[in-house]
């Protein structure tokens, strides 16, 4: 139990369990202190009708009231003609408790008057808030839930920051006054918090730490290294014509505001096509489906022609900005222009296209979207490590807000939304390959490191809305509503295409989609203000210096918007890299046969003992198996590499299965794991009992486990020869771990690959016990006697693609008919 170091509060200690949340169960307490002196002021409810607050205030919210805290009385005659604030929890009768705030009326000599509406703060579906404490000008409660775990501080400001975040906070808490909040992110595995607030200074312990850590509630940045994050939520700067909207919703409702934007950009659409110059025609563009992808033969290197962009009916150009890098000479993108709507050929979409070979994609949430469902908001900005933001180069916007959908989103590893099936959804995996299709019910998140959802796909293998979805945006009126549009899709080269146009209905960024080559789209953000994309260079992020330029001036954004406060989510791209990274070990490069290193080196203290560790990034390495004589392979020497691997060969007593492509060698057994190298270079690994047969696009060989499930085996713990060992396994970004140690057990070299996350771990060992051997480039004598697995440097592909096939589309929605 965590106890609270401040004896003043009745209730310091936070509880929180959901049954059906396994993560929870690791979870024990969390201990909120706020001060010394009462939450209940001078001038409050008298005791006797406390009972009667807590029906006052379930009656507003519809809901069963737990704790109740005042806010701090603006004096009698104001408490008694405008109401005093007060906070309680709110629990209904299917869902978790949820913080709310209200103003109740209290006569001069306590009794109750009246309550205002009930505002709730949180709105959390998935999360239980609790723990709800007032001290001052300062309310705190906890959130916790299957996905995460956090605190929320709320400081009353004594005047609001501008028009627009006075009606913004009128909106979201009934006060004009609004709320400065700070939430305190923990990870999943954190077992106890012990939380305090001493003035602004916030004081937090986890699990065993000896001394709490400081945060001045104040301080323009937080100290590093702490273990937990501390994300302090902005003053929204939201446009007058967004806010305008959002208040007329809250007073009006959704319908007629929604009548009124289609008034407003029908009547703007009318005054362009009759007044605008018309520009030359756009030229015929062909109408047959995009090429679906370029399919090497097996064994072969030959690689997709993925850059530069070259198409017939479009035109691409350099992105070129001094400050964004080159990788190999080349641009990282490609900008285009086409024309998709005949009746606006006014209209102009912008296409640029990524170079998915050397970027990768990153999906961060905004400070007030998507609103989460089980938690605290996420910060709204691009991660605060330089390692990432200095090699961003380009953002974009996401897709639509909360109130239209909840549309599903993970970011970074914290679910805050959960993925809904039928969905459009862009994901990014371990290993840092994109994949944009239609989320199913096999789908799982925890698969995923990030990922965002929106509407259904908008395009589809050549097919405009092939679920019929019909609308995209106006979802209440179902017009086709004519205003800025974003969209983000993957062509046949497996890169990432970015579409923005004003003035453009959905069927028309379909067509634009269609003729860069996309084989799968969805529709991102709608409406002026919503919809960017911007190029930069990153050099600081506390205090922010960037290189900021938009694709466009015409998009109405600050274009270093989703740098530092974001209130909406986003994604960004960065230079990837392959360097390792983990505190438990300092990795270095290995120097490069070819133009780019593939391997990186590290020392790992296991005791006295030290386990020399090599990692294999996936990005660019080609494995290749070369049979040994003595188990049925070629005569021949090993070929050179940037690293060849020694298996062993098979014996009497030990015969491990291998074939290579269409030709078993040793039959395959269940009581090995297999190692899979497949025709494009691809190294992958499987549990025993896994039946292989021969394939002619694919390779096996089969190596006996030292751990599984986290669980080391017999032979893992068994004494023998002190003799060079080496074990491997895959890491969960697809590298490939090697461990090597002259020992008499492989017990130090399982230990060693468990604290870099490897649950399955394999000896490279197939019986022979000698040739457990690992040679970098040149180095070495002749392997032709054992079996060695070879990695070479090859090309790099693009890492970018469909996960749904074009034939899940419906059959009866037409192909897209061509724009003349």
């Amino acid at each position: 139990m965590v106890t609270s170091a401040n004896p003043g509060i009745r209730s310091p200690i936070l509880r929180f369990f959901q049954p059906r949340a396994a993560l929870l169960l690791t979870a024990t307490a969390v201990g909120v202190a706020l001060g010394a002196r009462s939450a209940w002021g001078p001038h409050a409810a008298r005791a006797q009708d406390e009972a009667g607050l807590a029906e006052l205030l379930g009656k507003r919210a519809n809901c069963q009231t737990g704790q109740i805290r005042w806010e701090p009385s603006g004096g009698m005659l104001l408490d008694w003609l405008a109401g005093r604030g007060v906070f309680f929890e709110c629990k209904t009768a299917d869902g978790p408790r949820d913080i709310y705030r209200a103003r109740v009326r209290i006569s001069p000599d306590g009794a109750l008057l009246s309550s205002t509406k009930a505002w709730n703060l949180t709105a959390t579906s998935e999360a239980d808030e609790s723990g709800l404490g007032v001290r001052g000008p300062f309310i705190a409660y906890t959130s916790s839930s299957s996905a995460s775990l956090g605190v929320t501080v709320l400081e009353r400001r004594r005047m609001p920051a501008s028009v627009e975040s006075a009606l913004r906070s009128l909106i979201e808490s009934g006060t004009p006054l609004g709320y400065q909040k700070t939430h305190f992110l923990f990870p999943e595995e954190i077992k106890a918090i012990r939380f305090e607030l001493e003035g602004k200074v916030a004081r937090v312990k986890i699990d065993a730490q000896t001394e709490p850590a400081s945060i001045d509630l104040s301080a323009a940045s937080t100290p590093a290294h702490l273990g937990f994050r501390v994300e302090r939520q902005p003053i929204p700067k939201t446009p007058l014509a967004h806010l305008g909207a959002d208040l007329l919703r809250s007073f009006l409702g959704p319908e007629p505001v929604a009548r009124l934007e289609r008034w407003l950009f029908r009547s703007q659409d009318l005054w362009k096509r009759t007044f605008h110059a018309t520009p030359e025609p756009a030229p015929e563009l062909p109408t047959s489906v995009p090429t679906p992808p370029f399919e090497p033969e097996p064994g072969s290197k030959q690689q997709v022609r993925s850059w530069p962009p070259a198409d017939d009916a479009l035109i691409w150009r350099p992105v070129e900005h001094g400050f964004l890098p080159r990788p190999r000479g080349a641009p990282l993108s490609y900008h285009a222009v086409t024309r998709p709507d005949p009746e606006r050929p006014y209209v102009e979409a912008e296409l640029v296209e990524f170079d998915m070979r050397y970027l990768e994609l990153g999906i961060r949430a905004g400070y007030m979207e998507p609103k989460p469902e089980t938690g605290p908001p996420e910060g709204g900005h691009v991660p605060e490590d330089p390692l990432v933001y200095q090699r961003i180069v380009a953002t974009m916007n996401g897709g639509f807000q909360s109130v239209h959908g909840q549309f599903g989103m993970k970011s970074d590893g914290r679910l805050l939304v959960r993925p809904k099936p039928g969905y459009a959804t862009v994901r990014v995996d371990e290993a840092g390959s994109v994949e944009l299709g239609t989320w199913t019910e096999a789908d799982r998140a925890e698969d995923f490191v990030s990922f965002r959802q929106n509407l259904e796909p908008l395009l589809l293998g050549g097919v405009f809305d092939p679920s019929g979805r019909g609308h995209f945006g106006d979802h209440l009126l179902h017009g086709g509503v004519l205003t800025e549009r974003s969209g983000l899709c993957v062509n046949a080269r497996k890169n990432l295409v970015f579409v923005w146009a004003k003035d453009i209905d959905p069927k028309g960024l379909a067509e634009a989609m269609r003729r860069a080559g996309c084989v799968y789209g969805m529709h991102l953000d709608m409406n002026p203000g919503h919809c960017s994309l911007s190029f930069h260079k990153v050099e600081s992020f506390q205090p922010l210096r960037a290189q900021s330029v938009l694709l466009n001036r015409e998009m109405k954004v600050n274009a270093s918007r989703f740098l530092r406060w974001s209130p909406k989510d986003f994604f960004y791209l960065a230079l990837a890299s392959d360097a390792p990274t983990g505190e438990r070990v300092s990795w270095s490069k290995v120097p490069s046969q070819g133009s780019s290193s593939l391997v990186y080196s590290a020392e790992s203290k296991v005791g006295s003992d030290t386990v020399h560790l090599l990692q294999v990034s996936p990005r660019g390495a080609h494995f290749r198996l070369h049979p040994g004589k003595r188990d049925g392979g070629p005569n021949a020497p090993v070929p050179r590499g940037e690293l060849r691997l020694g298996l062993g060969h098979r014996t009497h007593g030990s015969r491990p299965g291998l074939s290579q492509k269409e030709r078993s060698l040793v039959p395959m057994h269940r009581a090995f794991a297999t190692l899979e190298i497949r025709a494009d270079g691809e190294l992958r690994m499987h549990e025993p009992g896994v039946p292989f047969l021969a394939q002619k696009d694919a390779d096996f060989v089969q190596l006996p486990v030292l751990l599984r499930d986290g669980v080391p085996t017999d032979r893992a713990k068994a004494r023998g020869d002190t003799r060079s060992r080496v074990a491997l396994c895959l890491g969960r970004s697809g590298a490939l771990f090697l461990a090597s140690s002259i020992q008499d057990s492989p017990s130090l070299l399982v230990s060693a690959l468990r604290d870099l996350g490897c649950s399955l771990i394999l000896e490279a060992d197939r019986g022979s016990h000698f040739a457990s051997s690992v040679t970098l480039g040149s180095e070495g004598g002749d392997l032709s006697e054992e079996t060695v697995l070879l990695i070479e440097q090859g090309e790099l592909s693009p890492r970018a693609r469909s996960f749904t096939s074009p034939s899940g589309a419906v059959a009866s929605q037409p192909a897209l008919a061509p724009r003349r």
